[in-house]
């Protein structure tokens, strides 16, 4: 027996939180099923299976800055060396063939690495507020390390890296992430439908006429709003009277055509309180009543 004037002592074991999460994993399965929608509304959703890269990101060895490629074994041992400029190579554009030895190429940000064999291609690039532009020829000066201001293609993700994990919520970065592997579509869990209702005769909805003994429902739009942020398709079945055979089938008919019901009120001690026995008389409870307060008369059922 609790305490006569203590609501929220324990006159028996309850459960605590964490084992009624704890249970509450172990008799829940994914129900949603899998739907294709478009990348820039994919913000928020699900991803249903893992996500991996068909390609290299970048695709190809690029220019990181406006400059001059060269090869880095043109470079004088010491002191500046100048060179040739043997034209241009752009964002967009197609590959420069066969870049010459001893000549430099204008690069601009972005631009894919002239190509003169499969192994052999410009090495080094150098920002083009460090030269010397002299006519068609620059100064460059020592000390460049080799490599420098290349993006290596790869670099960021290669082809076959997993770059978004089944589970995952669908942030902004990892809409760019997918944006830049070249997807427009990406498969995501079906929204998860679920119906929510109140019961009790002493609450009504915000707008209506409230009479003395009364309240303003506060549980039911809460939670709605809790749903809808994270992306529930929420069917609001208002609010049921104190009557056990019609609470009863609301939610024999919201069973029907929606994954997961949610109730508030109707689960404590009370002989108006049907929730509890309309749920074991359809289905099952897991379990009832938590260590916690307030919100101790808590159940996880099925039906």
């Amino acid at each position: 027996m609790g305490k006569l004037n203590d609501c929220f002592s324990q006159p028996a074991k309850m459960l605590t939180l964490n084992e009624a999460v704890a249970r509450f994993s172990e008799n829940i399965e994914s129900v949603c099923k899998a739907e294709k929608v478009k990348l820039a509304s994919a913000e928020g959703r699900i991803i249903f299976s893992d996500i991996v890269s068909s390609i290299d990101v970048p695709p190809h060895n690029n220019s990181a800055v406006d400059g001059f490629a060269i090869y880095h074994d043109d470079l004088n041992v010491s002191g500046t060396t100048t060179l040739p400029i043997r034209g241009r190579a752009v964002a967009g554009g197609n590959f420069i063939e066969n870049p010459e030895r001893g000549a430099a190429i204008q690069i601009f940000t972005g631009a894919p690495i002239p190509q003169r064999t499969e192994a052999l291609s410009p090495d080094t690039i150098f920002m083009i507020e460090d030269v010397v532009v002299d006519g068609d020829k620059i100064i460059l000066p020592e000390g460049q390390m080799k490599g420098a201001n290349i993006r290596i293609a790869g670099e960021d993700v290669k082809k076959g890296d997993t770059v978004i994990n089944c589970g995952k919520r669908l942030r902004p970065q990892d809409i760019g992430m997918l944006a830049a592997i070249g997807y427009s579509k990406v498969k995501v869990r079906a929204p998860l439908k679920v119906a929510i209702f109140s019961t009790g005769d002493e609450i009504c909805d915000p707008g209506e006429k409230i009479h003395s003994a009364q309240i303003f429902d506060i549980n039911r739009y809460s939670l709605m709003s809790l749903l809808k942020k994270l992306g529930c398709k929420v069917n609001d079945m208002g609010i049921l009277p104190d009557d056990k055979d019609a609470i009863r089938e609301s939610i024999r008919s919201a069973s029907r055509n929606n994954d997961l019901l949610l109730t508030s009120g109707g689960v404590s001690m009370g002989e108006e309180d049907h929730v509890r026995t309309a749920i074991n008389e359809l289905g099952k409870l897991h379990f009832w009543k938590l260590l916690i307060k307030p919100g101790r008369p808590i159940a996880l059922g099925y039906v």
